[in-house]
């Protein structure tokens, strides 16, 4: 598995906490802290207090009290699911690129 995080887009504030508190947007990236491992998955939370599941298939290598990139693969749910996996990340990407580009 390959992790993918874009050092100066951290680094420069282009990735955040999430938008408002509570919300979480389907194929947005953030940064958030991995809180627990369990043997199907993990708990995250990001910095605006949002907690965010992560299914042990689209962890990586994390572990607890890592920060680490995710993207938003399910918003509808409560823990939001994300992904840290970089080809989900790169497919976030450019479903959010086609959003922009159609607004």
């Amino acid at each position: 598995m390959h992790l993918l995080v874009d050092v100066a887009r951290v680094e420069s504030g282009s990735v955040t906490s999430w938008p408002w508190e509570g919300g979480a947007v389907l194929h947005d990236e953030f940064m958030v802290e991995v809180v627990a491992l369990q043997p199907w998955g993990a708990g995250a939370r990001a910095d605006g207090g949002t907690d965010v599941f992560i299914d042990h298939a689209k962890m990586g290598t994390a572990g607890v009290g890592e920060r680490v990139l995710v993207v938003v693969l399910d918003d509808a749910r409560r823990p939001v699911r994300a992904s840290v996996l970089a080809d989900d990340i790169e497919i976030g990407r450019g479903f959010r690129a086609r959003r922009v580009s159609r607004a």
